[in-house]
């Protein structure tokens, strides 16, 4: 009886395309980027020949991200940047997945120098990054000094050459403890990027140059929580134009505190707007949902916390101008089905279910 075929024997005789597959899919199932570098390191050194199937396969290299700061870098292995700059070198020309959450400065500083250069630049397909402000405590001023140092590198890019992205599809931007009293963390707002590919953006907390944001023809989603304006900038009338440039924008999220829509004071139009998502905190009135004109609306979802929109809800002339009325479906957002039965007395619902459709379903979602 012959000796068992090892697992690297038997993966020798699939189809080189069904073996780029299943690399694929070991990394599909490593859930953080650091999990697929990780992965993609261990497949190339199962054998010899294997290893040249993998080196070759550019979509195995796209990942490019920092350990998370938790986590220790392994003793004895390559530098940060060495090891960066050996992912994008494999990746060859295909699209980059750029993602930086809770990581360590010195690290930050090794993954843009990497990705920050121009050869790389064109390639970004998705730009993911949380930050910290923690605007507090002893290490204040060497927080900040530190942060801002390492995101030099992406701060030149973009306001130096304002690169143009044509792979770009995803971008997130959050900056995570904001001190409002104490803006201005990089001295200079963000820049955001020519994309003309853009689907989704994500901003939270983050300072945005908003009267330098170019049209994204192809912005379907966006998400904004306590969208900050630049210096010196009015952020509301800026904000404004902003999302009325931005015509095929089908999803809205607002999120955060009621200032979020409390600055969106004129009138705009978002045509092919169709879900809006309000869940915000804190009371505001009303003139948000009359200054937006989005003829295709139709589908509503407010948070509980939207219960303290106040003593405008009496007003019959401006209730009268609310133009949600081709909405078909209001969702009450994270509401248990005891408080639903609070809220279905409140002026809230009761404003919000006269100006819609009267074939409309109204509904709680807990989660």
């Amino acid at each position: 009886m012959g000796r068992p075929t090892p697992p690297s024997g038997l993966l020798h005789q699939l189809p080189l395309e069904v073996l780029i597959v299943i690399f694929q899919w070991v990394l599909f199932d490593s859930h953080t980027f650091w999990q697929k570098i990780k992965a993609s390191l261990a497949l190339s050194q199962i054998d010899r020949q294997l290893r040249e199937v993998v080196c070759k396969t550019p979509l195995l290299w796209v990942y490019l991200t920092c350990p998370p700061a938790s986590s220790p870098q392994v003793k004895g292995g390559p530098n940060l940047t060495q090891l960066l700059k050996l992912v994008a070198s494999r990746s060859a020309s295909a699209p980059l997945q750029i993602e930086a959450r809770q990581v360590k400065f010195r690290d930050l500083s090794s993954l843009f120098e990497v990705v920050c250069k121009p050869s790389q630049v064109s390639r970004w397909q998705t730009f993911k990054i949380a930050y910290d402000d923690r605007s507090t405590g002893p290490f204040l001023n060497r927080y900040k000094d530190d942060l801002r140092q390492a995101m030099d590198p992406l701060f030149s890019l973009l306001w130096s050459s304002r690169p143009r992205m044509e792979y770009l599809t995803d971008l997130v931007i959050c900056q995570r403890d904001v001190d409002a009293t104490s803006p201005g963390l990089f001295g200079k707002p963000w820049r955001l990027p020519i994309a003309p590919n853009l689907i989704r953006m994500l901003i939270e907390n983050a300072e945005i140059s908003w009267s330098e944001t170019p049209f994204y023809p192809s912005l379907v989603e966006l998400t904004l929580k306590n969208p900050l304006s630049g210096y010196n900038e009015p952020g509301g009338p800026n904000l404004t134009r902003f999302l009325e440039r931005q015509t095929s924008i089908t999803t809205l999220k607002l999120l955060g505190s009621f200032a979020t829509v409390e600055c969106l004071t004129d009138r705009f139009t978002m045509p092919n707007l169709v879900d809006l998502h309000l869940m915000v905190e804190g009371p505001f009135n009303t003139d948000f949902l009359c200054n937006l004109n989005a003829p295709n609306l139709d589908q509503l979802t407010v948070c509980p916390s939207l219960k303290g929109w106040g003593p405008v809800f009496w007003d019959k002339e401006k209730a009268s101008q609310l133009k949600i009325k081709t909405v078909k479906e209001l969702i009450w957002y994270q509401v248990t089905e005891e408080d639903f039965i609070h809220i279905k007395d409140g002026p809230l619902y009761i404003l919000l279910a006269a100006n819609i459709s009267s074939d409309a379903c109204i509904r709680r979602q807990s989660d």
